[in-house]
C-alpha cells in the first residue's frame, strides 16, 4: 500500500452549524460537479480554492481543531474511525490506500470536514466537544453534522491560533481593514502589503498573529489581527 498523489481535497467553509444536537441522518449536495469527481470520486483544484476563505468565521462554539500529530507519524494501522454517538462505526479512511483501481476506496459523500486532503496527510476536523476519551467533532461543514471520534496517539487537538501557526503554509488578509503593522498595536505603524510574497504564520499572541516573509536568510516581520472576538479574520493556505 502507498499514498498515490490523487488530488483530492475537501474544505468545506459554508456556514458551520455547530450546534450540541448530533445529527444522524442529513442529505447534503456538495456541488462537486467535476467529471473526474463522477470516475473517481476525486477532484482538482487550483491554489485559490486551496484557501480557508473564512470571512468572519464564527468559532464561539467550538474548542479547536483535531489534526494528525506532529510528533507521531500515522503509520498504515492507523485508520481513522468516526463514531455514532452510540459507538458504532459511522466512517473509517486511511491515509495508506491503493488506487490501482482508478478509485478512491474511502469515498463517503457526507463526509465533508473542514480540511482533509489524503495525499498530503491534511486532516482537520472542528472540535465542539472534550468527551473525555473522544472528542465530538463536525464532519459536514455544509450541514453541520457532527460525530465522535476516539482520542489517539496519531491525533492532536489544536486550538486555533497553534492550528493557523502549526498546520498552514501562509496566510492572507484584509488589507484596507487589518493592514500589517510593526507591531501587534493597532497605533502602531502599518508596514506596506506586497502581492509578491507569502506571509507565513510565525507566532500568536492575544488576538495577533505575527507573520514572515521573505526567505530563511533575511526574515522579515509584521502583525495582524487574525481574530475579532470569537470571529476568524483571516484566511489561509495549506500548501504553496
Amino acid at each position: 500500500m502507498r499514498i498515490h498523489l490523487i488530488t483530492f481535497i475537501i474544505i468545506s467553509l459554508g456556514i458551520f452549524s455547530c450546534s450540541s444536537n448530533v445529527k444522524e441522518d442529513s442529505s447534503i449536495d456538495q456541488n462537486l460537479t467535476s467529471s473526474a469527481l463522477e470516475k473517481k470520486k476525486i477532484t482538482e483544484i487550483d491554489q485559490a480554492e486551496q484557501v480557508s476563505d473564512i470571512p468572519k468565521f464564527d468559532m464561539s462554539n467550538t474548542l479547536g481543531v483535531l489534526s494528525l500529530s506532529s510528533k507521531i507519524e500515522i503509520i498504515e494501522d492507523d485508520t481513522v474511525r468516526l463514531l455514532n454517538e452510540d459507538g458504532s462505526l459511522w466512517f473509517k479512511f486511511t491515509f495508506y490506500y491503493d488506487d490501482s483501481d482508478g478509485e478512491y476506496d474511502y469515498f463517503k459523500e457526507e463526509f465533508s470536514p473542514f480540511a482533509f486532503h489524503p495525499d498530503y496527510s491534511l486532516l482537520g476536523l472542528i472540535v465542539t466537544a472534550d468527551k473525555g476519551s473522544r472528542y465530538k467533532v463536525v464532519v459536514n461543514g455544509n450541514n453541520g453534522l457532527e460525530k465522535y471520534i476516539e482520542k489517539q496517539d496519531y491525533l492532536e487537538f489544536l486550538k486555533w491560533g497553534e492550528y493557523i501557526v502549526s498546520k498552514t503554509f501562509s496566510v492572507d488578509f484584509d488589507k484596507m481593514n487589518n493592514p500589517l503593522k510593526m507591531e501587534n498595536d493597532r497605533e502602531s505603524s502599518n508596514i506596506p502589503y506586497s502581492n509578491d510574497e507569502f506571509y507565513h504564520p510565525n507566532k500568536v499572541e492575544g488576538d495577533w498573529l505575527q507573520v514572515k516573509w521573505g526567505n530563511e536568510d533575511n526574515w522579515e516581520y509584521g502583525w495582524i489581527r487574525w481574530r475579532d472576538g470569537n470571529d476568524i479574520i483571516i484566511k489561509w493556505y495549506y500548501f504553496a
